[in-house]
């Protein structure tokens, strides 16, 4: 037996179970099981866990756009910014479903909504 004594600690956050949605001005996450980590004091988000079923809408700026990613898991870190998504499935746009690639397991998303910057797609100027 050790003679080393446990200190007791405060404990900072709290861990919520839950099912069904987490919503952020950029995306609706709705998974079969959920796990928030909240702070104690205040009782702001710290990170949110999704197992399950796991389907992210992004919003899009058109309001009759649909952008959706299914997965097995994500984690949500609102301090960094961005959702990390494990066994990505694919993606659904606008009805139409696309699986994911051959060893694509993996996203990250940001979610303070540059995901849907415009891309430049004029070709690249060259300097003579």
């Amino acid at each position: 037996m050790s003679d080393r004594k446990l200190t007791p600690t405060r404990q900072t956050t709290r861990v919520i179970a839950a099912s069904g949605r987490l919503r952020n001005e950029h995306f609706l996450l709705t998974a079969d099981h959920l796990l928030l980590e909240v702070d104690r004091s205040s009782f702001e988000l710290v990170s949110a866990m999704a197992e399950g079923n796991v389907h992210v809408r992004l919003v899009a700026p058109d309001p009759e756009a649909e952008y959706v990613i299914l997965a097995r898991g994500a984690l949500y870190q609102p301090y960094a910014a961005r959702l990390s998504l494990n066994g990505c499935l694919g993606t659904r746009e606008n009805g139409s479903t696309v699986p994911s690639r051959a060893g694509q397991h993996h996203m990250v998303v940001p979610t303070d909504g540059t995901f849907f910057l415009p891309i430049d797609h004029s070709p690249p100027v060259q300097v003579v």
